[in-house]
């Protein structure tokens, strides 16, 4: 039987040959045993997860997300221009902010998992 090849050769599972009934194919234990090429491709691809969890994510849900709940509690239609321009103050820097950080790290997350193919 031919024998099946990836597309992405780099990635290799461990102890593939020792299973005759794998033919080719992974187990579920041994797909949990991936590997992708030394330590600095598991660590682009560790830190570029990482990134866009804790820069991305995470204040998206912390900050962002409850920003726009507040924002959208208001009745812009019935309040007058000084209670609006205070409500624009309280959010807009924050909510600014907070846009930029998770921009930059957007930036970087995908910088550092796109370098990962390069290397493999």
């Amino acid at each position: 039987m031919a024998r099946r090849t990836s597309r992405f050769p780099d990635f290799q599972v461990r102890n593939l040959s020792q299973n005759p009934v794998s033919d080719g194919y992974a187990s579920p234990h041994q797909m949990l045993e991936l590997r992708c090429g030394d330590d600095l491709d598991r660590l682009l691809m560790i830190d570029g997860a990482l990134v866009f969890l804790l820069g991305v994510q995470l204040p998206m849900v912390v900050v962002n997300l409850p920003l726009n709940n507040q924002l959208q509690r208001l009745d812009v239609v019935s309040l007058s221009e000084t209670p609006l321009r205070h409500a624009r103050e309280a959010f807009e820097p924050r909510w600014n902010r907070w846009n930029v950080i998770r921009t930059a790290c957007a930036c970087l997350a995908t910088v550092l998992l796109l370098l990962l193919p390069q290397r493999l």
